[in-house]
């Protein structure tokens, strides 16, 4: 309560003695562990409170020394947990919720370091640094970096005037005789690599970097190897490229060598320090190609071999990454050569609840870009799996209407809430977007796999609980109506006749479920690529029944009226546009009708539709005569 009270009218408590009492109870190190960082907690406070009242940083200066040490005692409040060596650095107090004075003071360093700033602070913790790091208590040692990443966080700028002294402290440390140390200055060197202000990586490259990639050695302990891993990651971003090359072969060897270790938290850090060593020097890395190349494929063999598919999937990602943006005009081969080591994933099925599934997907859109239609061999491989992902939502259940508080839960029988609201309506999305990757990749080579695919996606076009979704699905199914389009004029099949009638009874099925999505969706962007949709497929089916042509005049209709009232109701510029742009697609929706059915029984079901019309807002008749006058001109002047 008094925190919040300071907060509120901070000048009502700058008294001294306030703050000599908080100390005095975070001293006492007897008192309960919540009372003590209360009383911190108030301390910080005060100093967040300098801003709005500077007098209440002044009162703070005297104590600032007696205060920078509570935070240290309390910082090296820590066990050396068993869990820490193997864990990873993300999973680091993910699940500790009480309030531990370790994980409270590192928290309120962070917080003093931004009130106070560098000016206040870094002359007091000069002058206590040095007996915390050389204690023989690897506690105090542990504590003193703590403390020093809480200031590059909050006040990196004052790390400016002293920061060879700090880059010394952190290199040093890197050799500590006790691992909990050295990942602690790993993780503080991390911190600093990214503070732009500082320049660390540029000015002293030449002691950072060989130390990192001797920390990255550290194979018995998978931590400080990440963590290490981490930093050299940041050191490359923050470095120039001539720098950079100084390094680069090294860097490589021993990413090499760390996935070859085989613990999985290693593997995975290396590999997606390769990746993105690849994006980010794409020209400096383009002459290690065929070097990475080949030890990447010699892993992707060994990991066939031993049938560990997790490694598999993550080492195909990191060849597709390393190929697709380094090696574009050697990599169709290496993908070929890929895509024939994959063939033996054939005898084994993906799971649409295999992890695997999800990287093998992703590698094969990525691959398929690359060789273009020299895909097409393996595409019986791809399709079957992909399918499957498609559709996985058996067991989706949603129990609220309100899309910003969805709970999804596992289906009756699995007796369990799935961890997350949004992953298999994610899922969906990425799977239709792969669908329409291949559909525009391969044109008219895709057309073997429309009369499953167009199915698959017709339900998605309704699918309410995700846009994206559905925004996915729509562009899928223009992709692949545009492939049907392409085989009908190329006639790729043996047998043309038989191939326009299957385009047609797919454009049959089409039509109402392009309809009665147009009838529910009230997404303006997504109405008019619902209407890109429904214009192909008028124009692929080529004749329409009298039933099909009262359908879409009416649901045409439908989409004008809704136009007149949202722009009646908000009349700003971008709802105008968006309209303007959505009636012009029902014209040429109408312009293709009139050519592909009879022109009486068009202009008769418009008549008929418009006069049953009662709701058209009188305010808008301006905007109601410019309608209906466009799909005049619309249906009249088609020769």
């Amino acid at each position: 309560m008094l925190a919040v009270l300071i907060e509120i009218e901070p000048i009502f408590f700058c008294w001294p003695e306030l703050v000599d009492t908080m100390l005095k109870i975070a001293e006492f190190d007897e008192l309960e562990e919540e009372l003590r960082c209360e009383a911190v907690n108030l301390v910080v406070t005060i100093a967040k409170t300098g801003e709005k009242e500077p007098v209440m940083v002044e009162q703070l200066v005297p104590f600032l020394g007696r205060f920078l040490a509570i935070l240290l005692q309390m910082l090296s409040d820590i066990e050396d947990d068993e869990a820490w060596y193997t864990a990873h650095p993300d999973d680091e107090d993910k699940d500790t919720d009480e309030m531990h004075n370790f994980k409270f003071s590192k928290e309120s360093s962070y917080a003093i370091s931004a009130a106070l700033g560098g000016a206040l602070l870094v002359p007091v913790v000069i002058e206590l640094l040095p007996a915390y790091l050389e204690n023989a208590d690897w506690k105090k040692r542990h504590a003193a970096l703590i403390f020093l990443k809480g200031i590059a966080e909050g006040c990196s700028e004052a790390l400016k005037d002293n920061l060879e002294q700090f880059v010394n402290t952190m290199v040093n440390s890197f050799n500590d005789i006790h691992l909990r140390v050295r990942g602690a200055a790993l993780n503080v060197t991390c911190e600093l690599l990214v503070v732009p202000e500082t320049h660390v990586a540029s000015k002293y490259h030449d002691r950072i970097f060989p130390a990192l990639l001797h920390s990255m050695n550290t194979y018995d302990c998978p931590r400080v190897q990440v963590e290490a891993t981490r930093a050299a990651w940041n050191f490359i971003c923050s470095c120039n490229k001539d720098v950079l090359k100084i390094y680069l072969q090294d860097l490589l060897g021993q990413l090499h060598m760390m996935i070859l270790a085989g613990n999985t938290v290693v593997q995975d850090e290396a590999l997606l320090a390769l990746e993105s060593l690849a994006y980010l020097l794409e020209d400096t890395l383009e002459s290690y190609y065929e070097y990475v190349m080949r030890w990447l494929k010699a892993l992707l063999r060994d990991a066939i071999h031993n049938a560990d598919r997790m490694l598999c999937a993550k080492l195909l990602q990191c060849i597709s990454i390393v190929g697709a943006v380094l090696g574009k005009s050697h990599f169709r081969n290496d993908a070929q050569e890929v895509m024939e080591e994959l063939m033996s994933f054939r005898a084994a099925p993906l799971e649409e609840d295999d992890p695997v599934t999800g990287y093998m997907l992703q590698l094969w859109m990525k691959l398929l870009k690359c060789l273009g239609r020299d895909f097409l061999p393996f595409m019986d491989l791809v399709m079957p799996p992909l399918f499957q992902y498609a559709q996985s939502e058996s067991d989706l259940i949603i129990s609220s209407t309100n899309m910003d508080n969805i709970e999804v839960k596992m289906a009756e029988g699995a007796g369990e809430k799935l961890r997350t609201k949004f992953r298999l309506l994610d899922e969906k999305a990425s799977a239709c977007d792969m669908l329409c990757c291949y559909a525009d990749e391969l044109k008219e080579d895709f057309f073997p796999w429309i009369d499953k695919a167009a199915p698959l996606l017709l339900p998605f076009l309704k699918f309410n609980f995700h846009k994206e979704v559905r925004k996915t699905a729509i562009s899928a199914m223009s992709k692949i109506l545009y492939s049907a389009k392409l085989a009908v004029e190329k006639q790729m099949p043996d047998d043309p006749e038989e191939q326009c009638l299957k385009v047609k009874q797919l454009c049959s099925r089409l039509i109402p479920s392009i309809i009665e999505a147009l009838r529910e969706e009230h997404d303006t962007e997504l109405c008019g690529e619902m209407l890109g949709c429904l214009t192909d497929c008028i124009q692929l089916l080529e004749e329409l029944g009298e039933d099909q042509v009262i359908g879409i005049v009416k649901e045409l209709k439908n989409l004008i009226v809704r136009s007149i009232f949202r722009t009646g109701k908000e009349l700003r510029d971008v709802n105008y546009m968006q309209d303007a742009l959505l009636l012009n697609q029902i014209a040429e929706c109408l312009v293709m009708l009139s050519l592909e059915s009879s022109r009486d029984l068009l202009f008769a079901s418009w008549v008929k539709e418009t006069k049953a019309e009662k709701t058209i807002p009188r305010a808008r008749e301006q905007l109601q005569e410019f309608t209906f006058r466009q799909i005049r001109r619309a249906i009249m002047c088609v020769p």
